[in-house]
């Protein structure tokens, strides 16, 4: 095959790619191994390599609404904000346990006095 793409056979002077000449072959495009063996969609989703642009296209939308949704979410799972209200939620439990009044808890942690109310309301 390299002989005859590099002209032995044919008497033309064929510049053969590096790859080629490595390979010892012809590298078809995915398209044309689609079109030459007649692989459907359904087909594709179950391959590895041999995929059109649909289906690669596909999986790459996947992989990064995945990516960007852990992206954003801790080990447990939480957005920041989620996380951020977990721990006030703590800290709120931890100092009414210990007697301090919903307007010292407060101040203490820099909240109003209805934001402390509300969460001890949601307990």
């Amino acid at each position: 095959f390299i002989n005859y793409e590099q002209g032995v056979r044919s008497g033309e002077v064929k510049r053969v790619s590096k790859g080629m000449r490595d390979k010892e072959g012809y590298w078809y495009k995915n398209d044309t191994l689609i079109d030459m063996l007649y692989i459907t969609y359904e087909e594709q989703r179950h391959l590895k390599t041999i995929i059109g642009k649909e289906e690669k296209y596909s999986r790459r939308r996947v992989k990064d609404k995945e990516y960007q949704k852990n992206k954003r979410r801790n080990d447990k799972g939480l957005t920041k904000k989620q996380q951020e209200l977990q721990d006030l939620k703590e800290k709120v439990i931890e100092l009414k346990e210990s007697g301090l009044s919903i307007r010292k808890i407060a101040d203490k942690l820099g909240k109003s006095k209805g934001t402390i109310e509300n969460i001890l309301k949601k307990i």
